[in-house]
């Protein structure tokens, strides 16, 4: 996803700010008509032939038992959300911390350093979480670049919602939606979307993963990129990408989100 530049932590935080508005204005509007509601929308059309892709193309990159987990997301087996018990603030718990290491897409590595802070709850009940994602320069070993990013849970009905890459030039919703499923604590799978006002939008599956590996955490991500084609309903331009991170640092828990 494109990163843009900030200056201050503050302009991070103010973008935080507009992602936070714009996901409780989508989980309290049932009829809401945003960015999720079309990632809902082609999701629901494009998921059991996503799910043919991987099995063909991708399987090989997941352990059986992690491919059974997308195939119970994607081919339709999963229960309905209402059904599932309400999960709290332990809905994100596992992938606080802070994170580094490289992100490998069309063979080009980037190093970034993220902060993802402890899960919170704010009016109305909806759970949520602040994300920094910046961009990391391995030689120098500082930041360069940073996002805003974020997730929120609604307990009533078991949604999952995210969004990254707020435009600081424009300083409004231009944002990138993305849908989430809770596999486990330590398992999610997000289905993140941009340009999603063109007839062929850029989309990713991500397949998201935190495990404990000689007593440090590892954060590992694979993920398809497609584009879709709302004329034609076909799934094209795929390619694969992975990241790989460790967590580096705790980060103290923020009531407020900043």
């Amino acid at each position: 996803m494109g990163c843009a530049s900030f200056s201050s932590t503050s302009e991070v935080d103010l973008d935080y700010q507009i992602l936070l508005a714009e996901q409780i204005r989508a989980h309290h509007n049932a009829g809401f008509n945003t960015p999720f509601r079309q990632v809902i929308d082609d999701y629901a059309t494009f998921k059991r032939q996503l799910y043919l892709i991987i099995l063909d193309k991708y399987a090989s990159q997941f352990r059986q038992a992690e491919f059974k987990q997308i195939e119970i997301i994607l081919a339709g087996l999963t229960p309905e959300r209402k059904n599932e018990p309400a999960l709290g603030v332990n809905v994100f718990q596992r992938f606080q911390g802070q994170w580094r290491g490289e992100w490998i897409q069309n063979r080009q590595r980037t190093f970034y350093d993220q902060i993802w802070f402890t899960p919170y709850e704010i009016d109305g009940g909806l759970i949520a979480q602040k994300v920094i994602i910046r961009q990391w320069d391995d030689r120098q070993q500082k930041p360069i670049k940073a996002i805003a990013a974020i997730n929120t849970y609604n307990p009533t009905n078991n949604m999952i919602l995210g969004a990254v890459d707020v435009q600081k030039s424009e300083r409004k919703s231009t944002y990138a939606p993305h849908l989430g499923f809770r596999i486990d604590p330590h398992t999610f799978i997000w289905i993140g979307c941009i340009g999603g006002s063109s007839n062929t939008p850029s989309y990713s599956f991500y397949f998201e993963k935190i495990s404990t590996i000689d007593q440090i955490n590892h954060y590992r991500i694979r993920c398809v990129g497609f584009n879709w084609n709302r004329k034609s309903k076909k799934i094209v331009n795929l390619n694969w990408r992975e990241g790989h991170y460790v967590q580096v640092g705790s980060v103290p828990s923020s009531s407020a989100g900043s």
